[in-house]
């Protein structure tokens, strides 16, 4: 289930329109990963191999393919508490199998690491961390997007301060980068309201 949901949000971001200025890709991505204290080891291996899979899915492949520019740069982020280190893949430029594999594959070895996460779910903190990413790298781009997927909803820092949820989805909003969300329902019924979409 998490696996289509993604395959889903992944073609979401494909756009076809005619960009108002030259572009390197169609999209930059930051595919932003819950692993809070509430998320337990099943459900980031959901998370890490429904992406991974997603990845390598040849109907992903297409899509990220079939823009103007036919390739997309994307990355893996993975957050919890603002308190806690945030883990990140470098950037990928997807243009090729052999580019998408590489990326798969990297995305896989966080499924050998533990303890990359912790504490509370401060979404907020999160996508601005994302948004960082995608306004620190300079090449340009048709979109820029977060995926972010999550089993809770936002919860208050435990440690330091970090901007709510709603301050980081207008700061989105006002940077022009699509937010989705993608709930893991395990825990908390109606999740999807609570993420939504900027």
């Amino acid at each position: 289930m998490f696996r289509a949901g993604f395959i889903a949000l992944l073609f979401s971001f494909i756009s076809t329109h005619i960009y108002a200025q030259p572009a390197e890709v169609d999209v930059k991505i930051v595919i932003a990963v819950d692993a809070s204290g509430s998320v337990d080891a099943r459900e980031f291996r959901l998370q890490i191999e429904g992406i991974s899979r997603a990845i390598r899915h040849p109907d992903v492949q297409f899509a990220a393919r079939s823009g103007p520019v036919g390739q997309v740069l994307a990355a893996v982020l993975i957050w919890s508490d603002a308190s806690h280190s945030k883990h990140s893949t470098k950037w990928h430029l997807l243009n090729s199998a052999q580019s998408f594999e590489a990326f798969a594959s990297e995305i896989d070895k966080f499924k050998i690491v533990s303890a990359v996460g912790g504490g509370g779910t401060n979404i907020g903190d999160a996508l601005v961390y994302a948004i960082s990413m995608i306004e620190q790298n300079q090449v340009e781009s048709g979109r820029d997007v977060v995926d972010v997927s999550g089993d809770g909803p936002e919860t208050k820092p435990w440690a330091g301060a970090a901007i709510a949820l709603e301050d980081a989805r207008k700061l989105a909003r006002r940077r022009g980068i699509t937010v989705n969300g993608l709930a893991i329902e395990t825990d908390v019924d109606g999740l999807h309201l609570c993420i939504g979409k900027t």
